[in-house]
């Protein structure tokens, strides 16, 4: 199968569809293509996005063609599927689809677009009563308990990943000193070393705070730090090694991907919230799925449950079930 993955060029997105293939289709699978989804005219990207948007919701042929050539898109392949992720993909997508009557992906938010327009649309809650709207439990991302247990099972760390500031979430500097202190009790407590991971929405001087406050906790050769020159850090190891791990409770990829290892996961939260409601259904739905548990930032510590490698695994199967019957 000839596979074709639309990127934005956000690292996130592109996992998302990644993760998807791999889920599909296995690890090994290597006959794909990646068309990056670019504005051709780079200072009217917004009006490009709506109006390719506009144009998508009754797809034609010339209008298919015209959202491709304002993305400078030229179809030199014939592909048996695509697969995309986040918004500003979707009306591309559907155009592909449309020109080349194949089958599609796409994975996220339809942002207004009909649910006819691909051959299965994953999201996180349903937007269509119809049956090519999947509704994943868990992000799809390209972390599994499989592929993590392949690489260790020692459980000598314990993982902090770190957002920051976004989606309703403010930290306060006070709540960071908590953090720390916390962080240093608990590897005191438990005898194990830190892996800590900050992320492109992570504060700079909240990362440096961070890195001087736990510099003796923290296994430096195990840890990525984003403004230190680790923005390309791979998970895998991190998640490998960790007997537990902690996430930021604003970056919905972090917990999504910390969930998919298969290891304990605890969400950690501050005191200001204003969230969405449809970003506290996503969280609150985790919680009650078993996936994680919630901690205030100010007071947390491991909270001891068996690992949910099965539970993830099973999820995963039915969501592969779900995703092939629609594209077979």
């Amino acid at each position: 199968m000839k596979i074709c993955i639309l990127s934005d060029n956000i690292p996130g997105h592109f996992n998302q569809s990644f993760g998807m293939m791999h889920l599909l289709f296995g690890r090994s699978h290597s006959n794909f293509s990646v068309i990056y989804v670019t504005p051709r005219i780079h200072f009217l990207r917004s009006i490009t996005r709506f109006l390719c948007r506009l144009l998508s919701k009754n797809i034609s042929k010339t209008k298919a063609n015209f959202i491709l050539w304002t993305y400078s898109i030229n179809l030199l392949d014939k592909y048996d599927l695509i697969i995309a992720s986040g918004g500003n993909t979707a009306a591309v997508c559907s155009a592909i689809q449309f020109l080349q009557v194949t089958k599609s992906i796409q994975l996220g938010s339809p942002r207004g677009l009909p649910a006819s327009n691909f051959t299965a649309i994953v999201t996180s809650e349903r937007y269509f009563d119809s049956e090519n709207n999947v509704v994943a439990d868990i992000t799809p991302n390209k972390y599994s308990p499989n592929t993590i247990n392949q690489l260790s099972n020692k459980n000598s760390h314990i993982l902090f990943c770190i957002g920051g500031k976004g989606i309703g979430y403010e930290y306060s500097d006070t709540e960071w000193d908590s953090f720390i202190n916390n962080v240093k009790k608990i590897a005191n407590k438990h005898e194990k070393e830190i892996c800590l991971v900050t992320s492109r929405r992570t504060n700079p001087n909240v990362e440096r705070k961070l890195a001087l406050g736990l510099d003796a906790f923290i296994d430096h050769k195990e840890s990525g730090l984003f403004h230190a020159g680790s923005s390309n850090f791979d998970l895998s190891n991190a998640f490998s090694i960790s007997a537990h791990i902690f996430v930021t409770e604003d970056s919905a990829m972090m917990i999504s991907e910390s969930i998919s290892s298969g290891r304990p996961v605890s969400t950690i939260y501050p005191k200001r919230i204003n969230a969405p409601i449809r970003f506290k259904n996503h969280i609150e739905k985790y919680e009650k799925l078993g996936f994680i548990k919630r901690l205030s930032i100010e007071n947390f510590d491991i909270d001891h449950r068996n690992n949910s490698s099965d539970l993830v695994s099973s999820n995963r199967q039915i969501l592969k079930e779900q995703i092939m019957e629609l594209i077979s």
